[in-house]
């Protein structure tokens, strides 16, 4: 199965949203991780998404997302085939 890891790092767009909601091939297998001013990204599509908590500062975000720390990200990067950063 291919990975694909999306870093998102500034605040959603249009555009963004168009680039994940592409059909994804049965054996890829895609999640995000948002950062800086990535955090707020709510997709509608059924991607994991990802925190770092470290940036997660307002309780509105809190449960939204699965936190990880940066060891994990640096995990992430390392075991994804691709890595997309916008």
């Amino acid at each position: 199965m291919k990975k694909t890891l999306y870093i998102i790092s500034k605040p959603p767009d249009v555009e963004m949203k168009e680039l994940l909601s592409f059909p994804v091939p049965a054996d890829h297998l895609i999640s995000a991780i948002l950062i800086q001013q990535g955090i707020g990204f709510n997709s509608t599509e059924s991607i994991p998404l990802f925190a770092l908590e470290n940036d997660i500062f307002s309780n509105q975000f809190k449960d939204s997302y699965s936190k990880i720390k940066y060891s994990d990200m640096l995990r992430m990067i390392f075991e994804a085939d691709t890595v997309i950063s916008i």
